[in-house]
């Protein structure tokens, strides 16, 4: 999102400072894995699921600015056990919003993912849109475009305070700065900054699997999976561009900090790596028995109904609440953003768009 935001303030011939912590990527933010998925199903969220069509065009101004496209079309599969709730509630909305997509049989969907034992599923269909965004490389390719924009980014600079009245940033080496308009996009750090804001850290593992190399072609040419009901609750992403296939349990920990040491977090990744897995794998819904070629953690920012948030103190500006599926959206809204910040978009329409609504 700080990334985002920067690149499209600096369109805009604004002066832009940007802060990080760590480097860039951060290894323990939210944007920090291989790839991130964009997808139209949405649940009930349907302002979600109509704001992906404004994401893909920002993303074609991204790859035209950074001269490259980080993206690979996999398409998307749903399923569900139950055919109620998620699943469901998707279909209905796809429906009304006119999204292509194809209803599966049994054969179709084993067609669809021949490699995967999927239990029990009540409904199946299948959109040829959808794929994986890969967010490394996303992020070293904005950080390069920002530096060619002169726009400055400091990183190794951890934020100690704000002080919200003089819009001025106190970092921990004891050096103080002020601006016009302060941005905080610090993910699961931002009740360290801001203590009042109702966001929880939720710390999320996902699993690479070890797939033998003749399984491999086949999985190239699968699409994502999502199967999000409330008892199963898990994703998984095939192996494009040279990445794993990643499987992910969407249900959120509600737990942990990221900053606190591996061995101390709750629940531990080494508890994830024994448990999560073999619950996902074990589960009525999915049966993959590769074994785990290793974990990767990382941190969302949960609010209230997975709703993003966007909250003005005076010249402070906090956008939070990401909750593991905002990535998709960084471009549009730092595009948003900055139509705020320039006087041609109200911050309280912008926070009601930003909330899905």
């Amino acid at each position: 999102m700080g990334l985002s935001i920067a690149r499209a303030l600096s369109k805009k011939g604004i002066e832009v400072y940007l802060y990080e912590q760590s480097t860039i990527p951060n290894p323990k933010g939210s944007s920090c894995d291989d790839h991130r998925l964009i997808r139209y199903p949405y649940g009930n969220q349907s302002g979600y699921m109509l704001m992906v069509r404004e994401a893909y065009a920002a993303w074609k101004s991204v790859w035209d600015d950074i001269g490259s496209i980080h993206y690979a079309q996999t398409g998307t599969l749903v399923t569900s056990q139950t055919g109620t709730g998620w699943a469901k509630d998707s279909l209905e909305a796809l429906t009304e919003a006119a999204i292509p997509f194809n209803r599966l049989n049994e054969s179709q969907l084993r067609a669809r993912i021949p490699l995967l034992e999927l239990k029990g599923v009540k409904l199946a269909y299948y959109l040829e849109s959808g794929g994986v965004l890969f967010a490394r490389r996303i992020l070293a390719s904005l950080k390069d475009y920002l530096l060619k924009k002169q726009v400055t980014i400091q990183e190794l600079t951890k934020i100690r305070s704000i002080d919200s009245e003089h819009q001025r940033l106190h970092t921990e080496s004891g050096d103080s700065f002020a601006f016009e308009h302060l941005i905080i996009t610090a993910g699961p750090w931002t009740k360290d900054l801001i203590p009042g804001i109702s966001v929880t850290p939720s710390q999320q593992t996902v699993y690479y699997l070890d797939v033998p190399e003749q399984d491999l072609p086949t999985w190239q040419q699968a699409p994502m999976l999502l199967d999000i009901d409330p008892g199963s609750g898990f994703y998984l992403v095939p192996p494009v561009a040279g990445l794993g296939l990643k499987l992910g349990d969407h249900r959120f920990t509600l737990q942990g900090h990221p900053d606190l040491p591996t061995q101390t977090r709750h629940p531990t990744p080494e508890t994830r790596h024994a448990d999560g897995h073999a619950h996902l794998t074990d589960s009525e819904a999915i049966n993959l028995r590769y074994p785990i070629a290793y974990p990767k953690t990382c941190f969302y920012t949960v609010a209230n109904n997975e709703e993003f948030l966007y909250k003005q103190e005076q010249n402070i500006h906090i956008l939070t609440g990401f909750s593991g599926h905002g990535f998709k959206f960084g471009p549009v809204i730092g595009d948003r953003f900055a139509e705020v910040l320039t006087g041609g978009l109200e911050g309280a329409v912008f926070s009601k768009w930003l909330g899905g609504k």
